[in-house]
């Protein structure tokens, strides 16, 4: 099991390097911060994604072939999940946004950030009628801001660790995703660009949809004007040019996930690869203007903590 570094010790001198600052034409030899053992640098590098198309991935250190952490290290993917369980925990008469199983494992209850997002937009959208508090009327699980915010960086923490391991085996065998009792398989809940294909067709399905946690890498920010009746609106975007797999039919996939709070997308660096929480809104259509069919995918941001910067 691996999980992606961003830190490591250069065996030679002890310093500790982070991944985008060993030079590409280097290879020195490598130590875990954290546990010692041997581990390697993978460059930056071009990823060819189906459309044909590539994104950049960021330079990480990983385990060597056939390595492994040392048992108390703090990268073993068992370790970091049982530290987000035990972080989540809130008073006994809070919902507890796991459920411990008995082989080990836990269930992550995906209904409770499903209303923790219910409640911040219509916080976002109170007016002089309403107060922030109206919004926790009616709740079935989340009662106040402590447990809304508690909620929302466990997900956080839980989105982070995801988009950090190397292999969804090494988080699944952990983690279960549960909505309303039944289970959602960890590929239909997280896509990274690789499988923005696979997220066109579930959202073309007709079965009920529910909230996911979508990889952006190399986003381009984009600021709104101003218009008569308009509040200003910032979003974070990524495009690609592609092959549509239902129908075989070359067209612009947009994603773009859009924020009435600045300070929210001033945070985020324009080029940022990050991980977001959202649900996840598809639109399809013909721009004259350019001559190409599209399909937009987009959703709302709310508050800070849907949003994991990874790099």
């Amino acid at each position: 099991m691996a999980i992606k570094m961003r830190k490591a010790i250069i065996k030679e001198t002890g310093e500790v390097k982070y991944a985008n600052q060993i030079p590409e034409t280097q290879k020195p030899d490598l130590i875990c911060h954290s546990c010692h053992t041997d581990i390697r640098h993978v460059n930056r590098h071009p990823r060819e994604l189906p459309s044909g198309s590539r994104t950049w991935v960021p330079a990480y250190f990983g385990l060597k072939s056939k390595g492994q952490h040392n048992e108390g290290c703090q990268y073993v993917p068992k370790h970091l999940v049982e530290k987000v369980i035990a972080d989540s925990q809130l008073g006994a008469n809070a919902e507890q946004i796991f459920n411990a199983k008995e082989n080990g494992s836990a269930d992550f209850r995906l209904h409770i950030p499903i209303e923790a997002l219910k409640i911040i937009q219509l916080m976002t959208e109170a007016d002089e009628t309403k107060t922030t508090e109206d919004a926790f009327s009616g709740t079935k699980y989340i009662r106040n801001h402590e447990q809304l915010n508690a909620y929302l960086n466990t997900t956080n923490q839980l989105m982070t660790l995801r988009a950090l391991v190397e292999k969804e085996r090494d988080l699944s065998e952990h983690v279960n995703i549960v909505l309303y009792g039944r289970k959602i398989p960890w590929r239909k809940f997280f896509y990274d660009e690789k499988r923005y294909p696979d997220l066109i067709k579930y959202l073309g399905k007709s079965e009920q949809k529910h909230p996911i946690c979508l990889l952006m890498n190399g986003i381009k920010k984009k600021a709104y004007p101003v218009r008569d009746g308009w509040k200003p609106a910032w979003s974070l975007n990524s495009y690609e040019k592609g092959i549509d797999p239902r129908d075989n039919v070359t067209r612009w996939l947009s994603i773009s996930v859009k924020t009435k709070d600045q300070g929210l997308f001033d945070a985020i660096n324009d080029g940022a690869d990050i991980a977001v929480l959202f649900s996840p809104k598809l639109k399809e259509g013909y721009s004259e203007s350019n001559g190409v069919q599209y399909v937009n995918v987009s959703g709302d941001l709310y508050h800070k903590q849907q949003i994991c910067i990874i790099s």
